[in-house]
């Protein structure tokens, strides 16, 4: 394990024991909510089928249906991480702070380590972490439509890694995205998400970052989704870069006929100031004088966009 990933796993948030009463509450039916992760070109499906469980299983949650490893691009989610992801997901529809660890018991989780959720760990810790996001949502939209009173729109739950420089000597910082809105309220701008805590994880001289946000790009709606992030590095030298970055091509799903976010866009800017696009989660040199702007999704709206407004028809 190189010094960065290191930094990343170690930085991910942990399981906390709550202390307040835990509301156990049924499904009011089984529901079913896929979502993918790509990286370099390759998609990975997580398909979360949930049902309920029975004796001190309250809930199953079925990710076997999920796509199967594959040999272009070494990736897999060891079931421990996986069980953080369906925590951190129920632990939000319930509407906890954190991950609560005494959710653990509650939840059957069905993997086949023939597919990449559940298998023995692979790929860098990026892609690794990406994948816990897409799982998170994925069962966390399974439970909107299970628990409908609990309703949320997908969010962009984990928006950028950006690694600049030597890896003994790097830049490494979280760009959030996104959270998607709710029945009761509007999507937050600038949603750390349940893995890692947004900012800058190891600083680096000679590169200015700037965070700013992103407006307009959360998804319409009546409760609009929150609102992205455009985070921008200044390089004195010339610098390697890589981007983990996604929701490129998969942005957040709205709920009762709201829309989605902008996608995530990842830009050179040179010293003229022209923008050229750049691709993801490979390795580029950037001159000195030049800007890397990174663009996070948004999180998706939901309900129908004309309720409650006062207009008159044509």
């Amino acid at each position: 394990m190189n010094a960065t990933d290191a930094i990343l796993l170690a930085a991910r948030k942990q399981l906390h024991e709550g202390t307040t009463a835990l509301e156990l509450p049924a499904f009011d039916r089984g529901a079913a909510c896929s979502d993918d992760l790509w990286v370099d070109g390759a998609r990975f499906l997580v398909r979360a089928s949930l049902r309920p469980g029975d004796g001190a299983s309250r809930w199953i949650v079925d990710l076997q249906d999920s796509s199967p490893a594959s040999d272009r691009v070494a990736l897999g989610l060891d079931p421990e991480l996986v069980r953080f992801a369906a925590v951190a997901a129920f632990s939000d529809a319930l509407g906890l702070e954190h991950a609560d660890a005494r959710l653990r018991g509650a939840l059957a989780l069905l993997t086949d380590d023939s597919t990449w959720v559940g298998r023995a760990p692979a790929g860098d810790a990026c892609a690794r972490l990406f994948g816990a996001a897409r799982v998170f949502d994925a069962i966390r939209g399974a439970l909107a439509l299970a628990w409908p009173t609990r309703a949320r729109a997908a969010s962009c739950s984990l928006g950028a890694i950006v690694i600049a420089g030597q890896d003994d000597d790097a830049l490494v910082d979280v760009v959030p995205g996104g959270r998607g809105a709710s029945v009761d309220e509007a999507g937050t701008s600038a949603w750390p998400g349940p893995l890692l805590t947004a900012g800058p994880l190891r600083p680096r001289a000679g590169i200015t970052p700037d965070h700013a946000a992103r407006p307009e790009s959360g998804g319409g709606g009546a409760r609009h989704g929150g609102d992205g992030v455009i985070a921008r590095y200044r390089f004195d030298s010339p610098t390697r870069v890589r981007v983990a970055l996604d929701r490129i091509t998969n942005p957040p799903h709205g709920l009762d006929r709201a829309g989605p976010p902008l996608c995530g866009e990842l830009l050179r800017i040179d010293r003229a100031g022209d923008a050229h696009p750049l691709a993801p989660w490979q390795h580029h040199t950037l001159g000195a004088g030049e800007t890397l702007e990174v663009r996070t999704a948004g999180g998706a709206g939901h309900g129908f966009p004309g309720w409650g407004i006062d207009f008159d028809w044509e």
